[in-house]
């Protein structure tokens, strides 16, 4: 399955855009440096298919057996981070807050 971004590289830039709204909607600035990664991973793998960093036979890839699961952290902890961060924080009762005042 993940064989559609060799195939088709510019596939990447759907979860880098998927990313980049997610990041605008949440305020997380890990959510940003997601859709980075997926947009950098879109560029390297078209300059991949197009021969321009690799002359020659492409066929072995061992470089996808890191970029994969790396794009997978990171697309997990910005979700995680994003969705985690949108809850509504409970709001502190008045018998919970503290006396201390640190204008006066």
């Amino acid at each position: 399955m993940l064989d559609l971004f060799v195939r088709w590289p510019l596939l990447a830039l759907a979860p880098a855009g998927f990313f980049w709204v997610f990041a605008r909607w949440t305020q997380r600035a890990f959510a940003y440096a997601a859709s980075f990664a997926w947009l950098s991973y879109a560029v390297y793998e078209t300059l991949i298919s197009q021969r321009v960093l690799c002359s020659g036979e492409c066929d072995i890839r061992v470089d996808l057996l890191g970029i994969y699961p790396a794009l997978a952290v990171v697309s997990i902890v910005a979700l995680l981070i994003g969705l985690i961060g949108r809850r509504p924080i409970r709001p502190r009762l008045p018998s919970e807050r503290t006396t201390h005042d640190p204008s006066s």
